[in-house]
């Protein structure tokens, strides 16, 4: 397994500059093949078996997730305290702890993956009895969030009916 990120339109360039290399293998000999495939890579490598490199992915998705819900949440505080969310976001990100990837305020996650994997990793928690309030959370704020985007056009610009809306993504806000 190699969890990867891969944009979409930089799906060659995310492949050759990963930000690090998860090798889950069956077994040592499928592990050192790998090893050997990505050994001209100068990133960050790990090594562990399937169950951790699959558990890697949804740990990194869900984490992402939980940035974009997390900024998302403060877009709503700041618009009532009339506060520049992403003047806020901005200097969050420059916290190097924290970094600034993933908290472009808008109008909540999508894709192919977030979504998916976030739920998957519910499910599986339920299933063995575990309680995530914090993906609950997530998952909710991912709901709200559309609705509140909406709200907020239609107290711009009035009745919607018949109105059909364009938005445009920033750069930073295709990441998720």
């Amino acid at each position: 397994m190699n969890p990867e990120f891969l944009r979409q339109g930089e799906a060659v360039h995310d492949s050759l500059n990963p930000d690090r290399i998860i090798i889950g293998a069956y077994d040592k000999k499928s592990g050192d093949f790998l090893e050997q495939v990505y050994a001209e890579y100068t990133c960050p490598k790990i090594r562990c078996d399937i169950k951790a490199a699959e558990m890697i992915k949804y740990a990194a998705n869900s984490l992402l997730a939980t940035k974009i819900s997390f900024a998302n949440d403060f877009s709503r505080i700041c618009e009532k305290l009339n506060i520049d969310v992403y003047e806020v976001m901005r200097g969050v990100g420059l916290d190097f702890r924290i970094n600034p990837r993933f908290l472009d305020a808008g109008c909540g996650f999508g894709g192919s993956c977030f979504p998916k994997d976030v739920n998957a990793i519910k499910a599986l928690a339920k299933s063995i009895s575990v309680v995530t309030p914090i993906l609950d959370a997530v998952l909710l704020t991912n709901e709200i969030q559309p609705l509140h985007m909406v709200d907020l056009v239609h107290d711009a610009l009035g009745d919607l009916g018949g109105r059909v809306l364009l938005f445009s993504v920033s750069h930073s806000a295709k990441h998720g």
